[in-house]
């Protein structure tokens, strides 16, 4: 019951910060969306899934952070992410199946990192697809229905934002 009610509060975190057209709301959202599907993928005992949802959640405050600095302030933390990830992979290892959630974290690390507006919201969509597939691998059936409704709504909000001019990072 307890993981069904994490995943439900996970799912309506994450798809309320889909939804806005605010890059740093998303940001923020995400963030917390994060540890609600970490605790969500440690109840299911999914430790892979589990150690990225918290290195999610580091990401989007970092990525908040840095939101507005320079490019090699971006590439920098980008970069601590992108190595971060794979020690997680490593640690965690489980077979295979680890590079699903590896591959999403990647895909949300260069998005929230190196890109905005549609195309941060489009390389989103492919990282809730790596979910997708981790959550059918796990069957985990409540991360399945959150993911599918989360990459609809990545979506819509890459269709939302697709009518206003990017503004790039300073």
């Amino acid at each position: 019951m307890l993981t069904h009610l994490v995943g439900l509060l996970a799912l309506g975190v994450t798809i309320a910060s889909l939804v806005d057209r605010s890059d740093r709301r998303l940001l923020l959202l995400n963030g917390l969306a994060s540890v609600l599907w970490a605790v969500n993928s440690l109840l299911l005992g999914a430790y892979s899934a589990a150690a990225m949802g918290l290195l999610s959640a580091a990401r989007a405050s970092s990525a908040t952070a840095v939101q507005g600095r320079g490019p090699d302030a971006r590439w920098s933390a980008c970069a601590v992410f992108v190595a971060a990830t794979g020690v997680a992979t490593a640690w965690t290892w489980q077979g295979w199946p680890s590079l699903l959630p590896a591959g999403a974290s990647l895909c949300a690390t260069v998005a929230f990192f190196c890109l905005v507006g549609v195309r941060l919201r489009l390389l989103l969509l492919l990282s809730w697809g790596l979910w997708l597939w981790t959550a059918w691998h796990l069957r985990a059936v409540e991360q399945f229905a959150g993911y599918s409704l989360a990459a609809g709504a990545a979506a819509m909000g890459a269709w939302r934002s697709r009518g206003r001019a990017a503004v790039p990072r300073a």
